[in-house]
């Protein structure tokens, strides 16, 4: 029997390799960028990838993420900047964020795209562009033990 593709389309992101939230570049070079929930759906993904600029490279501030268990973190604190192949700036380009690693060390369970840290560990958070797979840039998570400061 063939499972629906409607059925896929309803799996919480945390469920499809580890992808925590979909969002957009950002507008500024210094600005944050904006992640939530399933920010692309089925009918607009085409759209949004139509209208973003082409980037060869993404910049991520800031590199490593640093938690101490139990506090919380959210992907829109990162600033990621695109760059095109004549080192322009582009806005607002269209991407995905993930985080891998061993799966006790953070919680991303719930439609909020919140972070958890659970205990001592690191993972990977993965930038990459939704429209353009092949183009991903990584940044660090790491959850402390509470004596180390």
């Amino acid at each position: 029997m063939r499972t629906p593709l409607l059925m896929f389309a309803l799996l919480p992101l945390a469920a499809i390799a580890g992808v925590i939230a979909e969002g957009k570049s950002s507008l500024t070079p210094h600005e944050s960028i904006e992640a939530g929930w399933r920010m692309f759906t089925i009918d607009t993904s085409a759209e949004a990838c139509a209208s973003a600029g082409k980037p060869v490279r993404f910049e991520i501030e800031p590199k490593v993420v640093t938690l101490h268990p139990g506090e919380s973190w959210h992907p829109d604190k990162l600033v990621v900047r695109a760059y095109d192949a004549n080192n322009r700036f582009v806005a607002s380009v269209p991407l995905v964020i993930s985080i891998s690693g061993s799966s006790d060390v953070v919680d991303v369970r719930g439609s909020e795209s919140i972070v958890r840290a659970l205990r001592p560990g690191q993972q990977t958070i993965t930038i990459s562009n939704y429209c353009d797979h092949g183009l991903k840039h990584v940044a660090e998570l790491r959850v402390l033990d509470e004596r180390v400061q």
